[in-house]
Parts: structure tokens; sequence; C-alpha cells
């Protein structure tokens, strides 16, 4: 966190800029292996004993393949979301 202020505080330097910049893609990487890697040890250990529910439960979070729920907004005549219930129509 302190080299993400620091190269805020750089933006008019460019040399030294683009330096922390770097070392801060580095440590961002590093950490992605690092965490990529726990998981996959999870889901190894998980495969080991057979535990195959758990196993595609804990794959579909790494991979984030789960459903996405949206919200939708009911609206009024003129495009505005309506947020009272006693305003809705009943059809």
């Amino acid at each position: 966190m302190q080299l993400m202020n620091e190269r805020h505080l750089l933006k008019n330097v460019p040399d030294r800029y683009k330096e922390v910049d770097t070392i801060i893609r580095s440590k961002i990487k590093e950490a992605k292996v690092k965490w990529t890697q726990e998981q996959c040890d999870k889901a190894e250990r998980l495969h080991r004993p057979h535990d195959l529910f758990n196993f595609h439960k804990k794959v579909k979070e790494i991979t984030s393949t789960g459903r996405k729920t949206s919200i939708t907004m009911i609206k009024n005549e003129q495009g505005n979301p309506i947020l009272e219930p006693d305003k809705l129509k009943r059809i």
C-alpha cells in the first residue's frame, strides 16, 4: 500500500513513477500466483479422498463460474424507477 501511495505522488516524475509501477505490478503478479497455488492445493486435497462434491464446489469457487444475479428495476412511464410498493400497478 505504501508503494501505491508513493506511485500516486510520483505521477509527475515519469522515470521514478515507472520504476515504482513496475515493482507494484511484479508484487501483484507474485501474490496472484501464490493465491492460485494455494487454491489449487486446497482443490487437490479435496480430490485425493474422492470428495468430488466439495472438489467441484471448490473448482466453481476458484473459477467463478457460478450464476450472476442481476436486479431489474420497475420503471414508470417517464423512465424513473418505482421505489414505493403502493405505486406499483397490479396487472
